[in-house]
């Protein structure tokens, strides 16, 4: 590495760490406590630190790896620190983990598309730099850089792995893999991509070689024709059944095959691979799910895919080899008809993208799914294409692999695309400074519209709280209705959806009514509208555990506790009877048994 370009690294470096810091003190300052999945983790992260190693929530369908850093990075923090109390392990500092993991991920990155591209002479230090820092900004990964989930560890190590496995330390490699596999157990598939790699580079040595000594210069081990294809297969299969090439490759990969090894023993042991709550992560053969990722990438690197050259190419592809293509369509067609699976998460967690895609694309009309198997086959066509520069041995091998990380999963879920879309984008070739410059802007500009989501929810539910206690009437012109559905929110319009828990509790919830937005009575000041009490409703619930709000900015839950906190702050003074009534309503849609227990109530007595 130049001078030069280990000043601009650095730079670039410090620079998106500052960034980073500041955006971090904002949301953990205006998001205190734990935000979606991190009820779960951040309790068992805290019982960790308190030495109650024996504790579990069978919530958690991970391996503990991320709260044992986090006990190995808190505790000598705190002894060097001084620190004491609830500062020890509190949210902030458990989330500030993986703002060091994302740090960590922005140097490996770089490493990686240095030694990736390193015979590529024509990339400047300017550009790899610009990669990287574009790769850090990723969005699906850098949101949550700032919360308390598996992903930043899981992302750092398995990448660590990777470049462990590019420079032969496969030793180490397969060490790193164990870190990434104790964070998320499908990283497994990661591990034997990284053996993958070496088989590949050995099938290449040798499916060269094969070519020299035929002196056909004709065949390519990137791309060719059928017959080109039939007869790579044979040259496979000749390689795999000789003793000889087999102990070479086992010698060369025996570490990652004892890691391999030791995850089967796991899921024997376990029953399966997934820990705690199998029932909402069961494995199926959901192939949609492969066009899914291929749709994401084309997204979020539609400056490289998504070019008039690519599109005139795929065109000219299309109409030399049809029958090839009317193939692939009807393929595709009878995978999406037979094998699509629709999660229940997917249908009910409005707090994740993917609720709001299969809404407003997916279930607009029941033939969009199919309508969208063009789309498909470009994303593939121009995904493949931008691959051309690796050698077949390994396309097949990445494919395997990604194959592997995403058919089995049932829940369209974007942060499961992290990992293959990022090994995806570190091995295309360089693009232009254009695009790279397109690509960049684009991550800032989604990651300044992504935490938007979360904050127009906390807006809709504030206005909807204040809006149903300053209203004069109760005549709406919308319903604003939520139901408890396996710990989630949703959104209807002018329906009460029926809901079931896991224990067959089945009712109709509805909770209030969202009036017109509108300015404040006449006759009363700004001063006086705007003149608001705290009040906090406790809700001790001991029927079948079915309660989540998901928005904890406007109604606080305790995800661990049968006790659930439901605090309504800023709500303006002599709303009495609409206090009244609404708790009332809690009371009808949890149903019994149910008591209230009232901290700071100024407005009498509530029956229940």
């Amino acid at each position: 590495m130049e001078r030069t370009e280990a000043h601009g690294l650095s730079a670039a470096m410090s620079g998106t760490f500052l960034l980073s810091c500041l955006l971090f003190a904002a949301i953990n300052h205006r998001q205190r406590g734990p935000y979606m999945d991190e009820g779960f983790h951040v309790p068992q992260a805290q019982a960790y630190c308190h030495g109650r190693f024996l504790q579990w929530d069978p919530m958690i369908t991970t391996l503990p790896g991320l709260y044992l850093v986090s006990v190995a990075v808190a505790k000598p923090a705190a002894w060097l620190f001084g620190w004491t109390g609830s500062v020890v392990c509190s949210v902030g500092m458990l989330r500030f983990i993986n703002l060091l993991f994302s740090t960590g991920n922005f140097y490996l990155l770089y490493l990686l598309l240095f030694k990736i591209h390193q015979k590529n002479k024509a990339v400047s230090g300017f550009q790899r730099i610009l990669s990287t820092l574009t790769l850090a900004m990723f969005p699906t990964l850098y949101f949550f850089t700032f919360l308390y989930y598996t992903d930043p560890g899981s992302v750092f190590f398995t990448l660590f792995a990777y470049l462990m496995c590019l420079y032969g330390n496969h030793k180490t490699s397969a060490l790193l893999g164990f870190c990434g596999f104790m964070f998320r157990q499908t990283n497994i598939v990661w591990t034997a991509f990284c053996a993958g790699n070496v088989v590949a580079e050995k099938l290449n040595e040798a499916w060269k070689t094969e070519l020299q000594k035929k002196k056909d210069e004709k065949i390519s081990s990137r791309k060719g024709s059928f017959s080109d294809l039939i007869r790579i297969l044979q040259f496979l299969t000749e390689y795999v059944i000789s003793p000889k090439k087999l102990l070479t490759l086992t010698a060369l990969t025996w570490p990652y095959i004892i890691l391999v090894t030791v995850f089967f023993v796991f899921v024997f042991i376990n029953g399966g691979i997934v820990v705690g709550d199998r029932s909402s992560h069961e494995a199926c053969l959901h192939f949609p799910q492969l066009f899914y990722f291929l749709s994401f990438t084309v997204f979020f690197s539609f400056p490289h895919l998504l070019t008039p050259t690519k599109i005139r190419k795929f065109l000219l592809s299309l109409r030399k080899h049809p029958v090839q293509y009317s193939l692939i369509a009807v393929i595709s067609l009878f995978l999406i008809w037979k094998f699509t699976y629709v999660h229940k998460y997917l249908l009910a967690d409005n707090r994740h993208y993917t609720f709001y895609v299969w809404r407003k694309v997916f279930q607009r009309h029941e033939l969009v799914k199919y309508v969208l198997v063009p789309v498909y086959i470009f994303a593939g066509w121009s995904f493949a294409d931008t691959l051309k520069s690796k050698s077949i041995f390994w396309i097949l091998m990445y494919f395997v692999c990604l194959l592997a990380v995403t058919v089995p999963q049932k829940l369209l879920e974007f942060r499961y695309f992290i990992l293959p879309f990022l090994i995806y984008r570190l091995n295309i070739p360089f693009p232009s400074l254009y695009r790279q410059l397109l690509e960049l802007a684009f991550y800032i500009v989604v990651n300044a519209i992504h935490p938007s989501h979360f904050s127009l929810s906390s807006l809709i539910h504030l206005l909807g709280v204040l809006m149903f206690f300053s209203g004069p009437t109760l005549g709406y012109m919308s319903t604003y209705v939520t139901y408890f559905y396996n710990q989630v929110l949703y959104l209807g319009s002018n329906t009460v959806p029926q809901c079931s828990s896991p224990d067959g509790f089945t009712s109709a919830l509805p909770v209030a009514l969202l009036p017109l937005l509108r300015p404040p009575p006449e006759g009363i000041g700004h001063h006086q509208y705007h003149t608001f009490a705290t009040i906090s409703v406790k809700l001790e619930y001991s029927g079948p555990r079915i309660l989540c709000i998901p928005d904890s900015k406007t109604l606080g839950v305790d995800l661990e506790s049968p006790l659930f906190v439901l605090k309504f702050q800023h709500v303006r003074h002599g709303s009495t009877q609409r206090w009244r009534d609404f708790v009332q309503a809690m009371i009808a849609c949890c149903g019994s048994p149910l008591s209230i227990r009232l901290s700071h109530w100024p407005y009498g007595t509530v029956k229940g």
